[in-house]
């Protein structure tokens, strides 16, 4: 047989590529580089073809080598495209950049990295970085779009919609300019124009199940689930292998509380091999909500995570700490420990603090702190909340006269205003669900309230928006939520208390001292409703607050395990001297 020449067979392959024929040009650039392993061309479609095939990780081998090779701007922009796609936005920005100080005229870098900053949360710096793109192409639609989901991100709807309302007057079929103003719409909960957007797209563009998806999603915004749910079924009959589409057919379920029916329609996605990695984080929530902890230790020892990302590798292993640590088997979650670490030191560029890299510090804390023993006492208190319900497991209290096993019920992510919301979601089911599972002999104790004090997220953004807030909207809030857990809970078990939110830990530098004194406010205001409420409601209220502040809402040394979480033995000392 005659070998055709190098070229010749680049060529080939490239004809291949260009005509979809994916397969054919891997196998002639396999030809290629068996005679010139060098060959950068070679090397470089070698890789665009397995970042295609999805296979992100042998994609990446390859364009390292190219870039060792030869670390030109195009190069290094595919392998920020590549890391991209593996959840690596750090890696990505920096190859990017690195190709901008090269080439500062190459338009397609300064488009994806300001997509990659605005996946970083980075929307401001995202913003910028467009700008620079648009002063070299001020009609790139693609970065216009960009710059519209930054303003968007940043609040700025008026702003985005403007930029998307001129981009459908040059281009009134470009769809994503449709989908995000309608998505801006939903956001200023102006339901009736977005729906109306959506409707006039389907008309544009029929039979597009984008359109028909994100209609649902409107209609779930808004709370009309009956409504959503079918238009989710048709998309999900009509697509069955579109990850996408099944996961918000999942979010609408669960917001209905159909846990068993989202459960069984994931598990079959996955097992039909068409579930991507966001199918797999999506089963091990819902299986969270049901508290099945053992069922995610099954699941996640199964799973090859040969093409994992990153992100969602740190996901599973969180899963899989946190299951360990409910269920007592604490030696195989220290097993994990070394890459919990690692999680907790990774990403911390990110503006917004991740879920993985949050319950990585905590749960490298209290594997280190103690080992649950799970002994069988004759009476059992359950902590149920958010992360906060999880130090005191597998400890023994003793009031003197009988020992309790402790337990927990995890509700991840709970604030106190998801369960008063008046459309139900995930939370409130969830909430609900775990009271199920526990035994009515059982003393509860609820400690959902905490994470709301956060200086970066929940009731202390609230009242910055709204001074009024701190008097009014929190005296609203916690009436709302004693009466939810009144009506739900308190004749429902044994006994049943209420935590407090303990004294300002967070002394970080990086936080300003406004904040921390808006805080301190914040949660004095909390305990002072909280306190009372449970008082009229003739419920336990466990005063946090009373035995963490050295004076001035700020809390003494040796009471916390990290900057947000109490040790486990403080639990035992609040139970039993801290009732009122």
């Amino acid at each position: 047989m005659i070998s055709l020449p190098i070229n010749s067979l680049y060529e080939k392959a490239i004809s291949s590529y260009n005509a979809g024929n994916l397969e054919e040009s891997a196998r002639l650039i396999e030809k290629v580089l068996q005679q010139n392993p060098k060959h950068e061309e070679a090397m470089h479609l070698q890789a665009i073809l397995k970042y295609l095939c999805g296979d992100y990780k042998s994609a990446l081998s390859l364009i390292n080598d190219l870039v060792s090779q030869n670390p030109n701007a195009a190069h290094l922009n595919s392998r920020a495209n590549i890391n991209d796609k593996l959840g690596r936005y750090a890696q990505a920005e920096e190859d990017l950049q690195q190709a901008l100080n090269q080439d500062p005229n190459l338009i397609e870098a300064y488009h994806n990295l300001g997509k990659c900053q605005k996946k970083l949360d980075k929307f401001t710096v995202a913003l910028a970085t467009i700008e620079k793109g648009l002063a070299l192409d001020p009609n790139h639609a693609e970065m216009r779009l960009v710059k519209a989901q930054c303003l968007y991100e940043l609040e700025r709807h008026k702003d985005s919609k403007a930029i998307l309302g001129a981009l459908l007057v040059e281009y009134p079929n470009y769809l994503p300019a449709q989908m995000n103003l309608a998505d801006v719409y939903i956001a200023i909960r102006d339901y009736a124009e977005a729906e109306k957007i959506l409707i006039n797209a389907t008309k544009l563009h029929k039979d597009n199940s984008d359109i028909l998806n994100n209609l649902a999603e409107c209609y779930r915004e808004s709370g009309e689930l009956k409504k959503a749910l079918p238009i989710f079924i048709e998309i999900c009959e009509t697509n069955p292998g579109n990850s996408h589409y099944q996961l918000n057919l999942s979010n609408c379920l669960v917001e209905m509380g159909k846990f068993a029916e989202c459960e069984e329609r994931m598990s079959k996605f996955i097992e039909r091999g068409d579930g991507d990695e966001r199918a797999i984080l999506n089963l091990l929530l819902v299986m969270s909500t049901q508290q099945e902890w053992k069922k995610i230790v099954d699941f996640t020892s199964t799973l090859s995570r040969a093409k994992f990302s990153d992100k969602t590798e740190h996901e599973i292993i969180v899963y899989q700490s946190l299951a360990y640590w409910i269920l007592g088997e604490w030696s195989k979650g220290m097993i994990l420990l070394s890459s919990i670490e690692k999680i907790a030191q990774s990403d911390e560029q990110l503006e917004r603090m991740s879920f993985e890299r949050s319950y990585a510090i905590f749960l490298s804390s209290l594997y280190k702190m103690r080992k649950p023993t799970y002994e069988e006492q004759p009476s059992r208190i359950v902590f149920l909340g958010e992360s906060h319900c999880l130090p005191p497991v597998g400890m023994t209290f003793s009031d003197g006269e009988k020992k309790h096993r402790i337990e927990s019920r995890l509700v991840i992510g709970c604030k106190m205003w998801h369960l008063v919301k008046p459309l139900r979601n995930r939370y409130y089911f969830t909430f609900m669900h775990a009271l199920e599972t526990i035994p009515k002999d059982a003393e509860v104790i609820i400690t959902i309230g905490e994470i709301d004090c956060r200086a970066t997220e929940g009731i202390i953004l609230q009242c910055k928006k709204d001074p009024k807030y701190i008097e009014n909207g929190i005296s609203v809030l916690t009436q709302k939520y004693m009466e939810l857990v009144s009506v739900t809970a308190k004749n429902r078990f044994r006994k049943l208390g209420i935590m407090g939110i303990p004294a300002v830990a967070n002394l970080n530098e990086s936080i300003a001292k406004e904040d921390i004194n808006l805080q301190v406010k914040i949660i004095q205001r909390i305990n002072e409703e909280l306190k009372g409420r449970a008082k009229q409601a003739e419920i336990n209220f466990i005063d946090v607050f009373a035995l963490t502040n050295r004076g001035d809402g700020i809390a003494k040394d040796g009471y916390h395990l990290d900057n947000v979480h109490l040790k486990p033995k403080v639990y035992e000392t609040l139970w039993c001297k801290h009732q009122v």
